[in-house]
């Protein structure tokens, strides 16, 4: 198996990473996996994947049936898929090592999630709104992670 840092993964799989984290963070009060079978995790896999397929319907057909924007329920149970898949490899020992993140990665991960998730997706916005966005959020965290990444950092 071919050895990868984080500076060797797709934005969209880091972003996705972050998000798994969210939704394993939220369910923290529950107790966890590591002493569950494989194959009543693998259950929930199905159960997680039929959740994310109404998610996705509603979203083709802008049904909303909660207060949760459509989009934010497709990512939600989306993750949900993908953590139950994790937990069932988890527990079959079948996970690489996790590769070593120094707080400086953490931060500039953070730091681009963070700046990209202020401005919520689903609504218009002016010009003006997404010069700012751009200008004031997304510029310095793009700047964190050239910097992370040992490019030029633009002014």
């Amino acid at each position: 198996m071919t050895t990868l840092g984080l500076k060797d993964c797709r934005p969209e799989v880091l972003s996705f990473a972050l998000l798994m984290e969210r939704e394993l963070r939220a369910n923290d009060h529950k107790s966890g996996w590591k002493g569950d079978c494989p194959d009543t995790l693998a259950e929930r896999v199905e159960e997680e994947a039929e959740e994310l397929r109404r998610a996705s319907i509603d979203w083709m057909g802008h049904v909303a049936h909660s207060e949760r924007p459509l989009s934010e329920a497709v990512a939600e149970e989306a993750a949900d898929v993908a953590n139950m898949a994790m937990m069932v490899a988890d527990v079959c020992n079948a996970l690489p090592p996790a590769p070593s993140i120094d707080n400086g990665q953490a931060a500039a991960l953070a730091g681009l999630v963070d700046a990209w998730e202020s401005l919520p997706g689903g609504k218009f916005y002016s010009m003006k709104v997404i010069e700012a966005w751009l200008i004031d959020k997304m510029a310095p965290a793009v700047n964190q992670a050239r910097a992370l990444l040992g490019r030029s950092v633009s002014a």
